[in-house]
């Protein structure tokens, strides 16, 4: 009966290393695009409705600092809907080893404030 529960034991062990070596690399995996949806509006506080040149920016500091990434994309806006795959014009080469915040910029507006912080959910 022991040497089934160690065989038992051995086999579960292996499966689970299995999950680890398939599974693991593929969820510690680096973005290579990062969904962004927002909603934009005008001075009057309506909703937008127009292409649009952003410009999205990634920082280590929430606030100040300098761009580690940069990508300008033409953007569609419906009804002040927009969405975006940052990433997919200029590719995303920062390693995502520390928190970053997101700064968006519309046409030549200031960039908007507070930036956002990248979470991952």
């Amino acid at each position: 009966m022991v040497q089934l529960t160690r065989k038992a034991a051995r086999a579960a062990a292996g499966a689970l290393l299995s999950l680890f070596v398939v599974w693991g690399p593929a969820h510690a995996a680096v973005p290579q695009q990062i969904n962004y949806q927002g909603y934009l509006t005008n001075v009057a506080s309506q909703p937008v409705t127009a292409t649009v040149t952003m410009v999205f920016r990634l920082y280590a500091v929430p606030s100040g600092g300098t761009a580690v990434y940069s990508e300008t994309q033409s953007v569609a806006v419906a009804n002040g809907i927009y969405n975006v795959a940052i990433g997919s014009v200029t590719p995303l080469n920062v390693p995502f080893d520390v928190p970053y915040f997101l700064g968006v910029t519309v046409g030549t507006d200031a960039e908007m404030t507070p930036r956002q912080a990248m979470l991952s959910s």
